[in-house]
């Protein structure tokens, strides 16, 4: 068989869930217009493979794009002037916080502000659900600090850190939820390789040194995480 024959072979159309969610989360704003020109309108468009693997399709490899984008996304070249896919997934992203935003604010979509700028305008909410999002915020960023001060964690600050976190499910979209979540399962991995490091048990020199750079990393991850926290949860703390 063929590479192109394998290729078709291995080609996976999307579910119809999976689609549908795609369009949903979307309202069919397309990733690329949004956040190159803030273009907010409902268009016509199809449903399109992040990585251009059209065997992956994972809700996570899924953006909406309108026809043009659509077409210049999948015929584009390694050239910058390309569209690219850390763009395809940035713009997505900031697509699916700005029509979670409109619909916790329950505006309609069709009324939604034009502008290259809207994705940055602050939706406000109520001084209840302000208090009650602090509080995870508060939470988050004594949890950083305490990574920052300690180069590791321990059981009862990750307890604690769970604890503050547990309604964000509630308060924020499903993205900001996963990274508060994201930001635990780094700290469990941090606090494995400090104890795999300080332990007793002897480690094979190959194994420490990569050890140690995959400690080195996340310590580097984690230091541009409170700029982060505070870009990710702006939007849900301006009171009304």
């Amino acid at each position: 068989m063929t590479e192109k024959g394998n290729r078709k072979a291995t080609r996976k159309t999307p579910t119809i869930a999976d689609e549908a969610a795609v369009l949903l989360r979307s309202a069919r704003r397309c990733a690329f217009c949004y956040g190159l020109s803030g273009d907010t309108q409902e268009k016509k468009g199809q449903v399109a493979h992040v990585d251009h693997d059209p065997s992956n399709s994972l809700f996570e490899n899924l953006v909406f794009l309108c026809l043009d984008h659509h077409d210049q996304y999948d015929s584009g070249t390694s050239q910058a002037k390309g569209l690219t896919r850390v763009e395809a997934q940035r713009y997505r992203e900031m697509v699916h916080e700005y029509v979670d935003q409109l619909r916790r604010a329950g505006g309609p979509l069709s009324e939604a502000p034009a502008g290259r700028r809207s994705h940055t305008k602050p939706l406000p909410v109520s001084q209840f659900a302000y208090e009650r999002r602090l509080s995870v915020y508060k939470a988050a960023t004594k949890f950083l600090g305490k990574v920052y001060r300690d180069v590791t964690v321990e059981h009862q600050d990750l307890a604690d850190y769970s604890t503050g976190i547990e309604e964000a499910l509630f308060l924020f979209d499903e993205g900001t939820e996963r990274y508060l979540r994201l930001l635990f399962e780094k700290a469990v991995r941090l606090r494995f390789l400090h104890g795999r490091m300080s332990g007793t048990k002897q480690i094979p020199p190959d194994e420490r040194s990569r050890l140690s750079e995959e400690e080195a990393e996340l310590l580097k991850w984690f230091i541009d995480q409170l700029s982060e926290l505070r870009r990710r949860l702006h939007p849900f703390l301006q009171v009304r």
